[in-house]
């Protein structure tokens, strides 16, 4: 009897779709694996982001820092201030991790990784989270 592999949603929030575009790629080559399927989605802003927060419910949010119309500590903060994303792993992968130093809200964040990083460092981070969920 085959059983169904688990169904996850990532969701990528980048506003350089050249970044955003690789991100989404190495999820989909990397992660995807025998243990489970993947959803990718993306935004380019915290708002779009949103709106596709209201839709789904991520296994796993990866986000960058600086955006125009909001930061990932705004996105961050959203997250935890909705209850069906409260305790979705938030992933910062920011090339402005400086910025994050000493701001109590950072510490919300999962896991931060600085840009630019090797691909399979991303996949192996993401995939640990959807590990454990």
């Amino acid at each position: 009897m085959k059983t169904e592999k688990p169904f996850f949603t990532v969701l990528v929030v980048d506003d350089d779709i050249h970044v955003r575009n690789i991100l989404c790629q190495v999820l989909r080559m990397f992660v995807t694996s025998e243990l489970f399927k993947l959803h990718v989605l993306e935004a380019d802003s915290v708002d779009s982001a949103k709106r596709i927060l209201a839709k789904f419910i991520p296994a796993v949010v990866t986000t960058d820092f600086r955006m125009p119309g909001g930061t990932g500590l705004d996105l961050l903060d959203y997250l935890k201030s909705e209850p069906a994303h409260k305790d979705t792993p938030v992933i910062l992968f920011s090339a402005t991790l400086e910025d994050i130093q000493g701001d109590p809200r950072a510490t919300g964040f999962s896991q931060a990784i600085q840009k630019p990083c090797k691909p399979k460092e991303f996949a192996e981070t993401v995939r640990g989270y959807l590990i454990k969920r």
